[in-house]
């Protein structure tokens, strides 16, 4: 691999091998250390090749994919206010869509920032998608 000034490496990076399984299901996963070679932000190779010197050090850490959160509603959030218990009076969708009629006004004024101060929860960590509703 050509070696270049942005190719930078990840040493000693924990990921998933292989999985053990019984008759039934996985009882556990295999895992064992690699270097990751980091070119313009993307993985470029994976190998157990002796690492630079100048390598990152993962200790062991486990390397996952980022998490992607499917369903949100950022309009709707009370993160980053003054925590608030579920009502046990929105039982029915009916209720929900009056009491989101009268809600949604009333938080307007602090969607932005809570919307931004979810983001920013979710993103420290770990997830790289929102799909918001």
């Amino acid at each position: 691999m050509n070696q270049n000034l942005a190719t930078k490496q990840i040493k000693n990076v924990r990921l998933e091998t292989s999985f053990l399984q019984d008759d039934v299901e996985v009882t556990a996963t295999k895992t064992d250390l690699f270097t990751l070679d980091i070119q313009d932000g993307k993985i470029v190779k994976i190998h157990q090749e002796p690492a630079q010197a100048d390598a990152f050090d993962a200790k062991g850490k486990l390397a996952l994919p980022p998490m992607q959160d499917m369903h949100i509603h950022l309009d709707k959030t009370y993160y980053g206010g003054a925590w608030k218990a579920r009502s046990k009076r929105n039982q029915t969708v009916q209720d929900m869509i009056a009491f989101e009629q009268k809600l949604l006004p009333e938080i307007f004024p602090e969607t932005e920032f809570r919307a931004n101060k979810i983001l920013d929860l979710q993103q420290s960590h770990g997830t790289n998608f929102t799909r918001a509703l």
